[in-house]
């Protein structure tokens, strides 16, 4: 899972039972058994929550889907240079992620990539950011590569100047940036059941999360609110604005 990932499916399944969840959906994806609709169950909120697994190739967890939305983690690489020796296809990615969201339309999507790996062209990474626009992620973060002590990448040919990882990872960064406002944008006069983080010393709006964000890691919601909220309470609250990573709201 990714950092904040066995905390996130914790809130998430809080909110869940908060809102009078029901369900859990399972994905999965292994070297034998890929995540394709067949392969996301529903199963009652008496499993166990917050559970997650690795097996095979890659991670799946229990995320909420009624009437709070989660994110999961799924670490395959989609795109980029063969020589990291991962599969890369794009396009069944993309198409795996419609039929998802065909399924689940709240379902909250977030992926690491990485810049600047050895042998990295200039169309490999217009192929990335081509991805990004086609996928419609919600939550994206990024690294420039660097040599591990005893990495087998440390051998590989081409490698990247530093100021090429640098422009690109900045790209990338503007890129994703734009995404993510665009997306978080629609939510604007949509209703949303967040959780109270406490109060910034700076605004003195109330901070808070919703289902889709995990703690330390994403963006917030602040409130708008003429009361005390404490810490730990559930609130319903309705969207106002959002810039590239946060959203402001008003109590309901």
């Amino acid at each position: 899972l990714h950092i904040g990932g066995a905390r996130t499916a914790l809130f998430n399944y809080l909110l869940a039972r908060a809102n009078g969840g029901k369900y859990l959906v399972r994905i999965e994806d292994t070297d034998k058994k890929r995540s394709t609709p067949e392969a996301i169950e529903a199963k009652e909120s008496e499993s166990d929550p917050g559970r997650a697994t690795t097996t095979g190739s890659a991670a799946f967890s229990w995320v909420s889907t009624r009437p709070a939305t989660s994110p999961f983690s799924l670490t395959k690489k989609t795109v980029g240079p063969k020589a990291m020796k991962r599969p890369a296809a794009s396009e069944k990615v993309l198409e795996r992620i419609s039929k998802w969201r065909e399924i689940c339309p709240d379902l909250t999507l977030r992926s690491t990539f990485i810049v600047g790996f050895p042998g990295e062209t200039d169309d490999d990474f217009e192929q990335l950011l081509d991805f990004l626009e086609a996928a419609q992620l919600d939550r994206v973060g990024c690294f420039q590569y660097s040599p591990v002590e005893g990495a087998k990448a440390n051998e590989l040919p081409d490698p990247v100047d530093e100021d090429v990882k640098q422009e690109r990872y900045d790209q990338f960064m503007r890129f994703s940036a734009r995404i993510s406002e665009a997306k978080l944008k629609d939510k604007i006069g949509k209703r949303m059941t967040v959780l109270v983080d406490g109060v910034d010393e700076e605004t003195g709006k109330t901070m808070a999360r919703s289902s889709a964000d995990a703690p330390e890691i994403d963006g917030l919601v602040f409130i708008d609110a003429q009361q005390d909220l404490p810490a730990g309470e559930f609130v319903e609250v309705r969207i106002v604005a959002a810039d590239e990573y946060d959203l402001y709201a008003e109590l309901v």
